[in-house]
């Protein structure tokens, strides 16, 4: 009975994929079909399968940050047990996460329309900004309030979140620099 209590516990993140998550691949779409139409580009035939598998990508991506938040917090903890529930997360994420990557590469026409990516980049900036900045004040506020003790799990999601999103800043300004920096430009 307690193994099904904490399964459905666990499972309680749902609610938030349900409201908040799952909308997000009709409004990019849609954001994206009205921004090409604005611009007067031609259209991508292969729009709503690049924005479907950015999304799963987008997710997979996400699940690899949380498990590297638990194996981390888990080692510091020296919790054997709930490490493999990292582990499973991690596997798990990144097969998603390679498989959606191989997937773009090779069945979409993503460098000819980067639109796509790059919205999901400057998604992937918004959120990991949100969770870093979260975290940061968390970790500070508890050091104040209780000192060293109990500011492993903010402080470490703080830095792998500070992490993934000073890489996706980089992703998502490379375009910009590559044009700043090319001795090729006219």
């Amino acid at each position: 009975m307690n193994t099904m209590g904490s399964l459905v516990g666990s499972l309680s993140f749902l609610v938030f994929y349900v409201y908040f998550i799952i909308p997000l691949a009709p409004i990019v779409y849609m954001f994206i079909k009205w921004r090409s139409y604005r611009d007067g580009d031609p259209p991508d035939s292969r729009l709503g399968m690049k924005v479907v598998l950015y999304y799963f990508k987008t997710l997979a991506y996400h699940v690899l940050l949380v498990s590297l938040a638990i194996l981390f917090y888990n080692l510091l903890e020296k919790r054997s047990g709930s490490i493999n529930v990292g582990l499973g997360l991690l596997v798990s994420g990144g097969v998603i996460y390679v498989v959606h990557s191989f997937l773009i590469h090779k069945f979409t026409n993503t460098l000819e329309y980067p639109l796509t990516a790059r919205i999901y980049t400057a998604f992937n900036v918004i959120i990991l900004g949100l969770v870093s900045m979260i975290a940061f004040i968390i970790t500070i506020t508890m050091l104040f309030e209780e000192g060293f003790s109990k500011i492993e799990l903010p402080l470490v999601c703080f830095i792998i979140y500070t992490i993934a999103w000073a890489f996706q800043i980089t992703l998502y300004l490379k375009p910009s620099l590559v044009k700043k920096i090319s001795p090729f430009r006219r």
